[in-house]
């Protein structure tokens, strides 16, 4: 099941950033089904962090938590296939992060369907008690 589209990745890259991870054969254009291939690679590793616990064939929709964790690790494997090293991938610790808490829902301490948020600087968990003094000057 794909968990992202390409439209909703290049929304958080630059332009360039991704044209260049897509284009093996740098001929100015994304190779035809090389997104395809990144976001099944990155959709595979996220079913098999949650397999123990959840079962992702019977998603009817893509939980949030799920959508947050495949845009980050969808920009950094495009930022790995530019050849950055990890300390100069911009998702690495993004990617970290969402790894060890799909890790966590996969060996059941964490429920898959915790509230998420996007904060500008990466997708973060809210506790569940968030309420109007939380909304950062909103």
């Amino acid at each position: 099941m794909a968990y992202v589209t390409q439209a909703e990745v290049q929304a958080l890259l630059p332009p360039e950033t991704f044209l260049q991870a897509l284009d093996a054969n740098q001929n100015g254009v994304v190779d035809s089904g090389l997104f395809t291939s990144v976001e099944a690679s990155v959709a595979a590793e996220i079913d098999g962090l949650l397999a123990p616990a959840v079962d992702a064939t019977a998603f009817t929709s893509t939980p949030a938590a799920v959508k947050a964790a495949a845009l980050v690790l969808c920009c950094e494997a495009l930022h790995r296939r530019l050849g950055s090293k990890s300390e100069s991938n911009p998702w690495i610790e993004r990617a970290k992060t969402w790894r060890e808490r799909l890790e966590k829902i996969g060996r059941g301490e964490l429920a898959l369907l915790a509230d998420t948020r996007f904060t500008g600087g990466g997708i973060d968990a809210v506790d569940g008690d968030w309420d109007s003094d939380d909304q950062d000057g909103c």
